[in-house]
């Protein structure tokens, strides 16, 4: 890897698994570093935003919290870099051209330009989609292809 001229795209879901939340959050800084967000990030933001940490905490958040149940003192500016995140990205390839990046099945989108008039409602939709595109999919114009969790599928 070589931060210079590499990437590192990453899909959401890159907190609550692991001993190694904190470490992922702080990469956030790199510019190398693209991701997207998804629900562990998003119950960050809301347990944070609103004071309320049970139900983040019991789906995987407690390694923000020390022994006492208070939670980290580095916690709240990273949870500011994490309200950053969008729910897609689309990055250029030399090779390859377009590429958006997407935390889960791309559901109602045909056109890399609706990613920005999605409604909280779509958001939350493709974000709990876990339904991985058909092979008969209709592309997705605006992109030459589309990483999806685990996934790459060709558009044309």
């Amino acid at each position: 890897f070589d931060p210079n001229q590499d990437r590192l795209c990453n899909t959401g879901h890159f907190i609550d698994y692991g001993s190694y939340s904190l470490a992922l959050l702080k990469v956030l800084e790199q510019p190398w570093f693209h991701s997207v967000v998804r629900i562990h990030e998003l119950l960050m933001q809301c347990a944070v935003q609103s004071g309320h940490y049970l139900h983040w905490h019991t789906q995987g958040g407690e390694w923000a919290f020390d022994h006492n149940m208070c939670l980290l003192s580095t916690i709240p500016a990273l949870a500011k870099r994490v309200n950053k995140l969008p729910l897609a990205i689309r990055l250029r390839h030399k090779k390859h051209g377009d590429i958006g990046v997407l935390s889960a099945s791309p559901g109602i989108i045909n056109d890399w330009q609706q990613v920005s008039f999605l409604s909280p409602t779509d958001c939350l939709d493709c974000l709990m989609d876990d339904t991985l595109p058909g092979s008969k999919r209709t592309p997705i114009s605006g992109v030459n292809f589309v990483l999806v969790g685990n996934q790459s599928a060709k558009t044309l």
